[in-house]
């Protein structure tokens, strides 16, 4: 009988040890399951934050393309306000010669 009770002595000291032991396990593996998370909820909101910074980088490239496209055609209206200036002088400049050629004609009595 007392080598029974030896046993069942060291059997349940065992068994303590073991659940102990498995309590320590199951601490840590809460601790660092809290810690996932954590980093989790971390990684998460540099998501969040790269995809706004994304969002605002789309929008301001978007405004810049407007921006170029507006000046282009500012930069195309110059050039054809240019073409029509220049036509204009040319076209003054043959009227002026006219008009030149036509006061030659005249004569101017004098008295």
């Amino acid at each position: 009988m007392a080598e029974v009770a030896k046993i069942t002595d060291d059997v349940t000291g065992s068994s303590q040890r073991i659940a102990r032991a498995s309590q320590e396990v199951n601490e840590q593996v809460r601790q660092q399951t809290e810690q996932v998370g954590q980093i989790s909820v971390g990684i998460d909101q540099m998501i969040q934050s790269i995809a706004a910074a994304a969002e605002e980088q789309s929008a301001a490239v978007e405004q810049v393309s407007h921006s170029i496209t507006e000046v282009n055609k500012s930069a195309q209206q110059a050039a054809d306000g240019t073409n029509e200036t220049a036509a204009i002088a040319t076209d003054l400049a043959d009227r002026a010669s006219t008009l030149a050629t036509l006061v030659r004609q005249f004569k101017v009595r004098e008295d």
